[in-house]
Formats: C-alpha cells, structure tokens, sequence
C-alpha cells in the first residue's frame, strides 16, 4: 500500500529538496509539484487522512515522519541525523531550528506514534458503546497494528530498551504515552463496572499488563498468537469479573 504526500521544498529550487530518483507529479489541483513516494500501511493512513491537509506538507511535519519512519524501522540509536536530514529533503539548519536536538527530535516521534495508536483505536472502536466490546476491540486492534508493522512491537518500549541511561524527556513522554494506554482501560473498566474503586482499577491494570505483555510477546515470536491468547484470557477475566459484580449484589 503506498501513500501519496506533498513534500515541503523551496520552489525555486526543487533539487535542493529531493534526490534525483525522487518521482515527479503532476497534482490534480494546484499545478505541478514534487510529491515524494512514502511506503505505509493503515495506521499510518488513517493518521493521515484524519490529519488537516495543506497545500504543503511543512518542514517540521517531513522531518517527523522521516523519523517516524527511520526510528520505528531501524531503531533510535542507528539512525542518525544526517540520513533523516537526508531523507527528508530539508537543510541541516531547518532540522535543528524545529528540533534542538536528536531528543527532541524523538519526543515528536513519541507523540506521533501515540496519535497515529488513537486514530486507529478510534477506527476499530466506532460503532462499539459497550465497554467490554470496546476493551476487546483495544487487543483485535494491538493484533492488527502489529501485523501491519511486522511485528515489531511497542515503539515506546522499544525506545526505552535502547537507552539504558534514560534521558529525561525521553522518559516522560514514553511513561505519557503509556499512561493514556493504562487510563483507557480504567476508564472502560469504570463503565464496565459502574464504580471508579480500588476493585476497578486493579482489574484495569491486569488487562494493561495483559495487553502490554501480549505485545511483546509478539515481538519475540513474531506471531499473532500471543495477542489471540491474550483475547481469550481477557474474555475469561471479564466473565469472572462480571460473575463476581453479580454475585456480591
């Protein structure tokens, strides 16, 4: 699957911007521009599409999914600032104008990656107003991301695994992001049981630490039956758990 974008350049001088393999366009709208050729998949589409479009993609949106790209693919500690200088098509001056640094650079991709995980979980979960369904289609959309991105786990997990000395901005984005995960749950959990107590949120950690676990077991066996055994153990809690609420009342 392949995702047409225009790309930021400087109109008067287009080879500054893009490689001479870069394909050549002609748009529908708006006359003749460079467009650059980006390889995705569907969360990366739905990210998109649920995105403003502009008559141009900025110089910090091509550098961000540049990175994007290049630290979900390659890791954070193998891809340097020049490639993603390089791939991006944008000056050296223009990255480190948006981006002080190579940290700043990955909290953006942090945030990122937690945009495009929303907009896809919101996909999965429209039409679903019973929070058990909605919990259960959180784990069928963990499976669907993972095949997509061939298994190649949690992106802020990951990140976290390649700085043993963690940096400071780093790691709250990355607990950030993992927070919102936890808190969907809670939040689906309270609906579920109709109380915000300690009962509930216990429950609500165990299916996170279920649902964070089946990801990487996934990553380490590069299968989907981590994640298709976690659903079927999700079902049995939440059918203990509602046993459980009817049989105290």
């Amino acid at each position: 699957m392949r995702f047409w974008n225009k790309c930021s350049f400087d109109p008067w001088n287009f080879s500054s911007h893009f490689p001479a393999s870069t394909p050549y366009l002609p748009l529908i709208k708006g006359g003749s521009f460079p467009v650059k050729i980006i390889q995705t998949n569907l969360s990366d589409l739905l990210y998109f599409r649920a995105m403003t479009t502009t008559a141009d993609v900025s110089v910090r949106e091509q550098i961000i999914q540049t990175a994007d790209k290049l630290f979900y693919k390659q890791g954070y500690n193998l891809t340097g600032i020049n490639q993603i200088i390089e791939e991006a098509g944008v000056a050296k001056a223009s990255l480190y104008y948006h981006f002080p640094s190579k940290e700043d650079l990955c909290v953006a991709y942090l945030k990122r990656r937690y945009e495009k995980w929303s907009v896809m979980l919101s996909e999965f979960l429209h039409g679903a107003a019973d929070p058990r369904e909605c919990i259960i289609k959180c784990f069928e959309c963990r499976l669907a991301y993972l095949q997509q991105n061939d298994y190649s786990g949690c992106s802020y997990i990951r990140i976290v695994a390649e700085l043993p000395q963690r940096s400071a901005k780093i790691n709250r984005q990355v607990i950030l992001n993992k927070e919102k995960q936890r808190e969907f749950f809670v939040t689906k959990v309270n609906e579920l049981k109709k109380s915000s107590g300690a009962a509930a949120k216990d429950l609500a950690n165990a299916i996170f630490l279920l649902f964070d676990g089946a990801t990487m077991q996934c990553q380490v066996y590069r299968e989907v039956t981590p994640v298709t055994n976690a659903i079927k153990a999700l079902k049995i809690l939440l059918d203990q758990q509602k046993g459980h609420d009817q049989n105290g009342k």
